[in-house]
């Protein structure tokens, strides 16, 4: 029971030993504690034990110090000077310096600090003040700053103190010696930039008559090169004259020779065609002379010293009847006499025949024919089309689509044979008379009267 309690007593202790002497220090305070132990803690915990230790605070924040010499000091060349310096120091962390500041500086406040550390650099800055020149101290600050620090590190460490920084803001000096050095450095700068000057100036003169050297060069050839291209085209175009004078010859002539190429071509062909005209009137002569003596040994059909009228009636596509008519007195009967015909017969049309020939002689050339579907005539016609130039139309009859193609007009690289090569893969021929075409006209049902080619080209041209 008697151990119990002094166990409880002791843990009563230790709670109120850790609860009242724990201590944490910041990172810019060294808390030193001294007694049963000795121990330092920077940024850290511990605990102080009540009654047998002490805490101790040591600030670690920067001192800001202005050194300026109170007297002149002379330099090395025996020129009397102040200085002026911003110097910022602090109490180090280093174990064995924060000890030896610990044994010069605890409790004590920062003026006095900074007092005892600016009367060591002072004496620091005059000792390196005499060791060098007025001209080199003012030209290289940076290196009098060095030396001085360099100088004063080991007397600082001693008192457990660190230099951070040395910065030199001026010097003076009573007699006007740095400001002649300025003078003198001002002149000789000045004397550097006129010669500068003067040499660029000269540079420049050089380039520019160099300039204008070349340009004056650059001029004359480019000149020269003018005229030597003038005198090539000069050249050239009579060139291109007189080889255009031998073509537009050389054209003249051929001109003549395909013109009279030509006169002969028209002439052979007139003749050919006043041949083939004569040949047709005889054996037109000769069919009507057949036709009327048929008619005479089969009807007794006579037609001496009688006017006639001749009719040719499409039979189908491909065949005609031929009626000849007696006609009394002026007017043009429909009566027969010798070749009787059915009073149901269908009438048909009527024309005289010459004005069918003279019709024929119009109209030229004619190609009929059929095909099986629309869709055949939209595929020839979109072939066809580029290069017809005749007239078309478009008819239906018995189931079929008649496509008539009118006219001898074709392209230069088309011919009637590659024409009819085209027809031929979708369709087929027939009789191809303007008798035909009437038919057509009469018993057939007219889809496009009229360039029938063309307009179904265009319609279904992709």
């Amino acid at each position: 029971m008697v151990g119990a309690i002094i166990a409880a007593i002791v843990i009563v202790l230790l709670i109120v030993i850790v609860v009242t002497g724990y201590k944490k220090a910041p990172p810019d305070t060294a808390y030193i504690i001294s007694g049963l132990r000795k121990k330092v803690i920077i940024g850290k915990a511990s605990v102080k034990i009540p009654f047998l230790e002490r805490l101790d605070k040591l600030s670690l924040k920067l001192i800001a110090i202005d050194v300026k010499t109170s007297n002149a000091v002379p330099t090395a060349d025996y020129i009397n000077i102040q200085v002026d310096a911003a110097v910022n120091i602090k109490i180090s962390s280093e174990k064995e310096k924060l000890s030896l500041a610990a044994e010069n500086f605890l409790n004590q406040n920062t003026p006095y600090i900074a007092g005892i550390a600016r009367e060591v650099l002072e004496g620091n800055v005059r000792e390196i003040v005499g060791k060098m020149a007025l001209e080199e101290m003012v030209s290289d600050r940076q290196k009098f700053a060095f030396l001085v620090k360099e100088n004063a590190e080991p007397d600082l460490a001693a008192m457990g103190l660190d230099i951070i920084s040395f910065n030199v803001q001026n010097f003076v000096d009573g007699n006007g010696v740095i400001e002649n050095l300025g003078v003198d450095n001002i002149v000789k700068i000045q004397k550097n930039a006129a010669i500068s000057r003067a040499e660029s100036e000269k540079e420049i003169a050089k380039a520019q008559a160099n300039a204008k050297r070349e340009a004056n060069e650059a001029e004359v050839n480019a000149a020269s090169e003018i005229a030597k291209k003038q005198n090539e085209l000069a050249i050239r175009k009579a060139e291109l004259k007189r080889e255009a004078d031998i073509k537009q010859a050389e054209a003249d002539a051929a001109y003549t020779i395909q013109e009279e190429e030509q006169r002969k071509t028209v002439e052979i062909t007139t003749a050919n065609a006043n041949i083939a005209k004569q040949e047709k009137e005889i054996l037109l002569k000769q069919r009507e002379a057949e036709v009327m003596e048929q008619a005479l040994d089969e009807y007794d059909f006579v037609a001496e010293n009688t006017p006639l009228m001749v009719e040719a009636v499409p039979v189908g596509m491909d065949g005609i009847m031929i009626i000849v008519t007696k006609v009394s007195g002026r007017d043009i009967g429909t009566e027969t006499d010798g070749i009787s015909q059915s009073h149901d017969l269908r009438r048909w049309k009527k024309k005289p025949l010459d004005t069918v020939e003279h019709k024929d002689a119009e109209n030229g050339d004619i190609l009929i024919y059929s095909f099986p579907t629309l869709d055949d005539v939209i595929d020839v016609s979109l072939r066809l089309y580029e290069n017809w130039r005749g007239d078309s139309g478009l008819y239906k009859n018995q189931g079929k689509y008649f496509l008539v193609l009118q006219g001898d007009t074709y392209t230069a690289e088309e011919s009637s044979e590659d024409l009819e090569m085209i027809l031929k893969e979708y369709g087929q021929k027939h009789i191809s008379t303007p008798l035909a075409k009437y038919y057509l006209l009469e018993h057939g049902e007219t889809i496009i009267g009229d360039k029938a080619v063309k307009a179904l080209a265009k319609t279904f041209a992709e």
